[in-house]
Protein backbone atom coordinates (compact mmCIF):
# COMPACT_ATOMS: atom_id res chain seq x y z
CA UNK A 1 0.00 0.00 0.00
CA UNK A 2 1.57 3.38 -0.85
CA UNK A 3 2.04 5.56 2.29
CA UNK A 4 0.12 9.39 1.27
CA UNK A 5 3.06 11.98 1.45
CA UNK A 6 2.54 14.38 4.64
CA UNK A 7 2.13 18.49 3.04
CA UNK A 8 4.71 19.90 5.10
CA UNK A 9 4.94 23.99 4.81
CA UNK A 10 7.57 25.58 2.63
CA UNK A 11 9.71 27.02 5.78
CA UNK A 12 9.93 22.86 6.71
CA UNK A 13 10.58 21.38 3.62
CA UNK A 14 13.95 23.99 3.18
CA UNK A 15 15.33 22.76 6.71
CA UNK A 16 13.80 19.35 6.68
CA UNK A 17 17.51 17.44 5.63
CA UNK A 18 18.84 19.21 8.63
CA UNK A 19 15.75 18.34 10.62
CA UNK A 20 16.62 14.56 9.67
CA UNK A 21 20.00 15.02 10.29
CA UNK A 22 19.26 16.33 14.38
CA UNK A 23 17.24 13.01 14.56
CA UNK A 24 19.82 10.94 13.70
CA UNK A 25 21.84 12.34 16.01
CA UNK A 26 19.42 12.76 18.91
CA UNK A 27 18.69 8.96 17.92
CA UNK A 28 22.56 8.35 18.56
CA UNK A 29 22.93 11.05 22.11
CA UNK A 30 19.73 8.92 23.51
CA UNK A 31 20.50 5.81 22.51
CA UNK A 32 24.10 5.40 21.64
CA UNK A 33 25.68 4.05 17.66
CA UNK A 34 23.67 0.80 18.27
CA UNK A 35 20.36 2.44 18.90
CA UNK A 36 17.09 1.76 20.31
CA UNK A 37 17.86 -1.67 22.70
CA UNK A 38 16.31 -4.78 21.78
CA UNK A 39 13.38 -5.06 24.14
CA UNK A 40 12.14 -2.04 24.59
CA UNK A 41 8.73 -1.06 24.70
CA UNK A 42 7.36 0.89 21.60
CA UNK A 43 5.55 3.20 24.44
CA UNK A 44 8.78 3.99 25.94
CA UNK A 45 10.31 5.23 22.51
CA UNK A 46 6.96 6.98 22.03
CA UNK A 47 7.72 8.72 25.49
CA UNK A 48 11.07 10.00 24.07
CA UNK A 49 9.88 11.26 21.27
CA UNK A 50 6.90 13.21 22.61
CA UNK A 51 9.04 14.76 25.47
CA UNK A 52 11.94 16.01 22.32
CA UNK A 53 9.01 17.24 20.24
CA UNK A 54 7.51 19.04 23.77
CA UNK A 55 11.06 20.60 24.29
CA UNK A 56 11.60 21.47 20.68
CA UNK A 57 8.01 23.01 20.04
CA UNK A 58 8.38 24.98 23.28
CA UNK A 59 11.94 25.99 22.68
CA UNK A 60 10.99 27.17 18.94
CA UNK A 61 7.97 28.99 20.09
CA UNK A 62 10.20 30.98 23.09
CA UNK A 63 12.94 31.61 20.55
CA UNK A 64 10.52 32.76 17.61
CA UNK A 65 8.46 35.07 20.13
CA UNK A 66 11.16 36.82 22.01
CA UNK A 67 13.12 37.76 18.86
CA UNK A 68 10.06 39.12 17.49
CA UNK A 69 9.54 41.15 20.20
CA UNK A 70 13.04 42.05 20.18
CA UNK A 71 12.46 43.77 17.41
CA UNK A 72 9.17 45.48 17.82
CA UNK A 73 10.55 49.30 16.46
CA UNK A 74 10.49 46.75 13.14
CA UNK A 75 6.78 46.06 13.19
CA UNK A 76 4.40 46.81 9.93
CA UNK A 77 2.56 50.16 9.95
CA UNK A 78 -0.35 48.63 10.66
CA UNK A 79 0.82 46.94 13.69
CA UNK A 80 1.84 50.97 14.78
CA UNK A 81 -1.47 51.95 15.14
CA UNK A 82 -4.22 51.52 18.00
CA UNK A 83 -6.47 48.34 16.95
CA UNK A 84 -9.57 50.60 17.79
CA UNK A 85 -9.29 54.28 16.46
CA UNK A 86 -6.14 53.67 14.50
CA UNK A 87 -4.80 56.45 16.00
CA UNK A 88 -0.85 56.62 17.26
CA UNK A 89 0.26 54.50 20.24
CA UNK A 90 2.95 55.09 22.69
CA UNK A 91 5.22 52.44 23.47
CA UNK A 92 5.61 51.51 26.96
CA UNK A 93 8.87 51.05 28.38
CA UNK A 94 8.66 47.45 30.19
CA UNK A 95 7.78 44.54 28.07
CA UNK A 96 5.38 42.22 30.06
CA UNK A 97 5.77 38.53 30.40
CA UNK A 98 2.92 36.51 27.90
CA UNK A 99 1.91 32.91 28.52
CA UNK A 100 -0.35 31.49 25.92
CA UNK A 101 -0.94 27.91 25.64
CA UNK A 102 -0.55 26.74 21.93
CA UNK A 103 -1.20 23.39 19.79
CA UNK A 104 2.34 22.58 20.10
CA UNK A 105 2.76 23.43 23.70
CA UNK A 106 3.02 26.46 26.35
CA UNK A 107 4.94 29.87 24.23
CA UNK A 108 6.37 32.34 26.72
CA UNK A 109 8.27 35.28 26.24
CA UNK A 110 8.50 39.01 27.03
CA UNK A 111 6.28 41.36 24.96
CA UNK A 112 6.54 44.91 24.44
CA UNK A 113 2.82 46.28 24.72
CA UNK A 114 1.48 50.00 23.88
CA UNK A 115 -0.92 52.64 25.11
CA UNK A 116 -3.72 54.60 23.26
CA UNK A 117 -4.29 58.40 25.03
CA UNK A 118 -7.30 58.36 23.32
CA UNK A 119 -8.66 54.54 24.02
CA UNK A 120 -7.26 54.71 27.39
CA UNK A 121 -6.40 50.45 25.94
CA UNK A 122 -3.36 49.01 26.40
CA UNK A 123 -2.59 46.69 23.76
CA UNK A 124 -0.04 44.13 22.53
CA UNK A 125 0.48 45.32 19.15
CA UNK A 126 0.31 41.28 17.61
CA UNK A 127 -2.56 41.30 18.54
CA UNK A 128 -4.13 44.04 16.95
CA UNK A 129 -7.07 44.24 19.30
CA UNK A 130 -7.38 46.53 22.25
CA UNK A 131 -7.66 45.44 26.06
CA UNK A 132 -5.28 42.68 27.87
Amino acid sequence: MAKKKKVLPEAVEQVQPYIEGVAKSLVDRIYGPQGLPWGSKLTELEDVVIAVRQVLSEKMLAQALERQAENAEQRPEAFRKCAGCSGPVEAKPDPEPRNVQTRAGAAEWDEPHCYCRKCRQAFFPSEQESGH
